[in-house]
């Protein structure tokens, strides 16, 4: 009897050692290597070799990214392993169903045409982006955060993902997205997809939703009092009504059919991008946070900012704006308002100095703009790509005090310059201080208590004119042609 249980012991302690002793099949070079060389530490004994046991008590974080993998045979034997990331391989197959206590998965830029995770029911966080997925099973896993954009899916079963908070499923072949059983989302990004419809009335804790470039017609946010951004641009929507949303700070939604915006309730609003609508009106009076405005390219003929006080950019173009009056705009250094139907703009916002980009062209109307300081206008305002202008346009700190061609300051009678046009020489009524520019502002020449200017060695075209007394104050500004 001794000698039987003897040898049932020898026989079993030799099963175990062979067993400890066996190694892990990984066929892919790489990924051995990847191995070999982790840190942590997965080869113990540092044999050059990955033990079964090695691999079952590795728990940790096992980070083979980026090192030209196909082949991650052999992953089945960290049976305890808490995070991989394969992202950035050559995997056309990934098989984690051995890997029950995996929690975080980020396989990304890979080749991979399907992939089944509803074994992995510890997993909370899956990053499957960029790979060729037409396949993904999630079912009946704990995930909280899903990326799977960039890819090929034309169906997407988040039904079971109970938990989920975080879902971006951008850039795919979706016609539908359900999710009404998503009742803990904060965070949904489904831009790039051919979504007839979006049901979100189930979703009240969402703070973000990103639905650009579908075919949506219709999205009722009545429910949705915690959102804070909404990004919408081209799609089909003729109506959209955010009056409920008063929490938003970003709003995109240009590139629809909208013929209405009512934002009064939206005193957060930071941002709004409403471009390329067919809007005839648009009511910013209560929008005193407002930061950046882009309305260009809808039907506007009036555009009162005077309220938003906040606003650092505008751009208004192409509309029929006939008057824009920016000049309690004091934080505004961007304006874009060209191709409009100017007449007036007053730019005079006490903060010219910090203007970065001011483009006005194409008002074939608009003669004069009003300026904090017209000197400093034309010095620093040179036409390129920042700054642009019609050839028929002046700057003047009081436009409505303008003749035709000149600017009259400080209630001094006006200087006749003539003849204008001219072909050689220009002349003054009385003698004055002269300072002649051209359309960039750039300096020419100036002469002192003169009553005549020499224009004989100037190529034809616009130029500008600033008249100044003996003690250097500023008397007229005038606009004169070189023949």
């Amino acid at each position: 009897m001794k000698k039987i249980l003897l040898t049932f012991t020898v026989a079993f302690t030799t099963n175990i050692a062979t067993l400890n002793a066996q190694n892990v099949n990984i066929p892919d070079v790489n990924f051995k290597n990847a191995l070999l060389n982790h840190s942590p530490i997965i080869d113990i004994n540092e044999d050059s070799e990955i033990q079964v046991n090695e691999a079952a008590v590795f728990s940790g974080f096992m980070q083979v990214s980026g090192m030209d993998i196909s082949d991650l045979t052999g992953i089945e034997a960290f049976t305890a392993l808490d995070t991989l990331w394969c992202n950035m391989n050559q995997l056309t197959n990934l098989d984690i169903s051995n890997n029950l206590e995996l929690k975080q998965l980020d396989c990304n830029s890979n080749l991979l045409t399907s992939l089944d995770v509803s074994n992995n029911t510890a997993l909370t966080s899956l990053y499957c982006n960029d790979n060729q997925l037409t396949s993904l099973n999630t079912t009946n896993t704990p995930l909280t955060f899903l990326a799977c954009p960039n890819n090929q899916l034309t169906n997407l079963d988040v039904s079971t993902n109970i938990a989920l908070t975080d879902l971006h499923c951008g850039i795919n072949l979706l016609s539908d997205l359900d999710v009404s059983n998503n009742n803990a989302l904060t965070y949904l990004s489904c831009s790039h997809n051919q979504l007839l419809t979006l049901d979100v009335s189930n979703n009240t804790n969402l703070m973000y939703l990103i639905c650009v470039n579908n075919q949506l017609t219709n999205l009722n946010l009545i429910n949705n009092i915690a959102l804070t951004e909404l990004w919408c641009s081209i799609n089909l929507f003729s109506v959209l009504d955010v009056s409920n949303n008063t929490s938003l700070t970003k709003l995109y939604c240009s590139d629809n059919l909208l013929t209405s915006l009512n934002i009064n309730n939206i005193i957060t609003l930071t941002l709004l991008h409403c471009y390329n609508n067919q809007l005839s009106n648009l009511d910013i009076s209560s929008n005193s946070a407002l930061i950046e405005l882009t309305c260009s390219s809808n039907l506007l003929t009036t555009l009162d900012s005077q309220t938003n006080t906040a606003l650092e950019t505008l751009i208004c173009s192409n509309n029929s704006l006939a008057t824009l009056d920016v000049s309690e705009n004091n934080a505004l250094t961007t304006l874009f308002c060209l191709e409009n139907q100017l007449t007036s703009l007053n730019v005079a916002n006490s903060n010219n100095t910090n203007f970065i980009k001011f483009v006005a062209t194409y008002n074939p109307n608009l003669e004069c703009i009003q300026v904090d300081n017209a000197t400093y206008s034309h010095d620093n305002w040179i036409a390129g790509a920042d700054f642009a202008f019609d050839t028929n346009v002046n700057f003047s700190e009081n436009c409505s005090a303008t003749t035709s061609v000149d600017e009259i300051t400080n209630n001094k009678p006006e200087i006749v310059i003539y003849p204008n046009p001219a072909k050689n020489e220009i002349n003054f009524s009385i003698l004055t201080n002269v300072e002649l520019t051209n359309l960039t502002g750039q300096f020419i020449t100036c002469r002192k208590d003169t009553n005549t200017l020499d224009l004989s060695n100037q190529p034809i075209g616009i130029y500008f004119l600033t008249l100044t007394d003996k003690k250097g104050q500023v008397i007229q500004r005038s606009k004169i042609i070189k023949e």
